[in-house]
């Protein structure tokens, strides 16, 4: 069902976008109103994903680098424009600093924090919305409003899924009752807590808590930030439904970059096999006729000899698909509808040229060894640690015997294999660097990875060393 919602509205949304961009067109309110009538469409048909995701336990986290206060900066200035025609005052106080940085999964954050403002401005209808956000070992966010308040009946299965407004307001609100169940969902599955506190016709106030550790700020693994520039760069876009094709190689050429569009995979392997111009990236549909994109994949990377990086363009994107993305050799997934500003970003950071550079200084973020000592408590850590020491001495080992026969799929195995446990224990680099050596021997790109191997082999023996000298320090 995601699918065959999704396809159609990647189309839709899709030109929508576009004509809104076109100056000619600024102001035209049918256009406005079309464009924000697609785009509830995609929130709910999200929603309706993210719930079917959560309920059946297929849903991972991201663990990266973030700061709460620029990610409440964000929230806020998405938020504005509906808190200004509602004449609310929409404000952002901070205890914590700009600087502070912390591990978590921020998407999935925004949306709780996006969530809880957008209905906090839908139950307003005149004073303010206030956020607040503080760290004190544990973050914790608030959200107030001056609006209509909540009954204490209503409180206690505010959290269910469909659980709309009384019947006194349904009508004239509106919406599906599905956020705050998945805004609940996804803060237990992060480990937290949500409360709400309100007195009917005075306001209401949400506290999320959630146990999310400090990270340096100089981490290699930050979440990054901007709109991406293509300059320069050429993709070919392989999709059998051709408005797709249009609206996204138009997208595309608006960044800079030069597109070319085949609408099936044969077609594709065919202008490969001509010896077509040299592409940066290929954008390849999974569901098309005759050949999917699986199979397309396998073509082009055997027969055509195609060895740039190709990405997987789909609206199928719960967690057993990804998976097959992944082990399918796709070097990540554009989701449907495309999110242009996020296609480009990840583009431009697969497509950037690739140079020798001195070997950076090895993070750890001892925070994150703190926090695991905190879940596991002192017993079970020294087990742990003494578990990943002798596991990654053995794959270290056996990544030096892969080295010197130039095995490469033996090192892509041994760093998939330590990739997570490196994260874990807090050895940022070495995780970053075990997901880059996954990823180019996954994709067969095999230059540069002889110097990656050998200080992956480094990293390794410091990551033992430290994990070893924190938990001494600890007992």
């Amino acid at each position: 069902m995601s699918h065959e919602i999704r396809t159609p509205l990647n189309g839709l949304l899709g030109v929508l976008q576009l004509l809104n961009d076109d100056k000619t067109l600024k102001g035209n309110e049918l256009l406005a109103t079309s464009l924000a009538t697609a785009q509830d469409l995609k929130r709910i048909a999200d929603d309706v994903l993210d719930l079917s995701q959560l309920e059946s336990g297929k849903f991972l986290l991201d663990v990266v680098v973030f700061s709460p206060v620029e990610l409440g900066n964000a929230v806020v200035q998405l938020m504005h424009p509906n808190a200004e025609e509602k004449g609310l005052l929409l404000r952002l106080s901070a205890s914590c600093s700009p600087a502070l940085r912390l591990t978590g999964d921020p998407a999935r954050l925004r949306q709780i924090l996006a969530n809880l403002v957008s209905n906090a401005i839908k139950f307003t209808d005149a004073g303010e919305v206030q956020i607040s956000i503080d760290y004190q070992d544990t973050l914790q966010i608030k959200v107030s409003d001056t609006g209509i308040g909540i009954s204490e009946e209503r409180r206690e299965r505010l959290f269910s899924a469909f659980e709309t407004m009384e019947p006194a307001h349904a009508s004239h609100y509106g919406g599906t009752g599905l956020g705050l169940s998945i805004t609940s969902q996804l803060v237990e599955q992060m480990g937290g807590t949500i409360d709400v506190d309100s007195v009917p016709g005075e306001g209401a106030t949400f506290t999320v808590n959630l146990p999310l550790a400090t990270a340096s700020e100089d981490s290699n693994n930050q979440e990054p930030s901007g709109q991406g520039n293509l300059d320069g760069r050429r993709y070919l876009i392989v999709d059998d439904n051709e408005t797709n094709c249009m609206v996204i190689s138009t997208a595309i050429v608006q960044r800079g970059a030069i597109a070319d569009t085949d609408t099936s995979g044969l077609a594709a392997i065919r202008r490969m096999k001509e010896g077509g111009p040299g592409y940066d990236a290929v954008l390849l549909d999974i569901n098309m006729p005759e050949l999917d994109g699986f199979e397309t994949l396998e073509i082009l990377r055997t027969d055509a000899a195609v060895d740039c990086p190709v990405y997987a363009l789909t609206a199928q994107l719960d967690d057993e698909s990804l998976r097959r993305y992944e082990e399918a050799g796709f070097r990540d997934v554009i989701g449907k509808p495309v999110d242009f500003d996020e296609m480009s970003l990840m583009l431009l950071g697969e497509t950037a040229t690739s140079e020798a550079v001195e070997r950076p200084a090895s993070v750890f973020e001892e925070s994150v060894f703190d926090q695991l000592i905190q879940n596991t408590g002192p017993e079970v850590m020294q087990k742990l640690v003494d578990s990943y020491c002798r596991d990654a001495t053995a794959r270290g080992g056996r990544v030096r015997e892969a080295l010197s026969a130039q095995n490469w799929q033996v090192i892509g195995q041994e760093a998939h294999a330590l990739n997570n446990s490196a994260a874990m224990f807090g050895a940022m680099s070495l995780h970053g660097l075990c997901k880059t050596i996954d990823q180019k021997v996954k994709q067969e790109e095999f230059a540069g990875l002889e110097q990656d191997a050998q200080v992956l082999v480094d990293m390794v023996d410091e990551s033992i060393e430290q994990v070893k000298r924190w938990a001494s320090a600890r007992t």
